[in-house]
């Protein structure tokens, strides 16, 4: 017979409660933000300081653009779970 690798549902309802839902968000914004940053300062810099931006940062962009879509999907797709765990205020 084995043993299960981890708790068992239901078992401690403590631990059945905790969520990482807040470790989630906080991350995708955290870097979302970064990456923002970083894409921002190298365009500003071929653009101010070289004064030739190319394809390879309009490609820079568009990923940006849809990395920074995907953190928003994640953060509204979490936000139900979290309102579903966290209790009821009395």
């Amino acid at each position: 017979m084995s043993t299960p690798a981890g708790p068992v549902p239901g078992e401690n309802p403590a631990l059945d409660a905790e969520t990482r839902v807040p470790i989630l968000i906080g991350t995708s914004v955290a870097f979302a933000v970064l990456a923002s940053f970083v894409v921002l300062l190298r365009l500003f810099t071929r653009y101010a300081v070289v004064k030739a931006v190319g394809a390879d940062d309009v490609t820079i962009t568009v990923a940006m653009v849809l990395s920074v879509g995907v953190s928003a999907i994640t953060i509204i797709r979490t936000a139900p779970l979290r309102r579903r765990l966290d209790p009821p205020d009395s």
